[in-house]
């Protein structure tokens, strides 16, 4: 018989923990059961330094919903030059508590409180290899100039 899965205040502190510990300065926690799973549900933990490279998914109509049940969540929108176009602020505390980025569209997303926890919804199944495009005007993770990137993104919040 299956179980009811639940995420409680154990699993969000094992995620920020790992997080904390990463050196990409995020985790996660898959919360379905199958790649193959028609509706892909994963429990994120991310810290202030993490950068999540600008992207977009192209196949499949794949959006994203993101509910931030912990911390305070930065989200950015670009158009195809890396221009922003939108910023919002996402936590369990403001005014926005989840919101849903369409397929197709640059963005990423920006910590801006330690322990972000996030639940992020999207359609499956999970194809490693189509997963998303990543931007060419932004930098890549290991790039010199990614912390002078990044602190213009978060300076968008503050």
């Amino acid at each position: 018989m299956p179980e009811i899965k639940k995420v409680d205040v154990n699993l969000i502190a094992e995620v920020c923990q790992g997080a904390e510990k990463s050196a990409k300065k995020r985790a996660f926690k898959i919360l379905h059961d199958s790649p193959e799973e028609g509706v892909q549900r994963m429990l994120f933990a991310l810290q202030p330094d993490t950068y999540v490279h600008p992207h977009k998914h192209e196949v499949g109509g794949q959006f994203e919903f993101l509910t931030v049940v912990q911390g305070k969540l930065g989200v950015l929108a670009f158009d195809e030059k890396g221009a922003i176009t939108e910023t919002h602020t996402v936590g369990p505390k403001g005014e926005l508590r989840a919101i849903e980025i369409p397929p197709n569209m640059w963005h990423t997303v920006v910590c801006l409180e330690n322990n972000t926890t996030v639940i992020e919804i999207k359609p499956g199944p999970y194809n490693p290899g189509e997963v998303k495009v990543t931007a060419v005007w932004a930098p890549d993770e290991q790039a010199p100039d990614v912390v002078a990137y990044l602190s213009s993104l978060r300076g968008r919040f503050i």
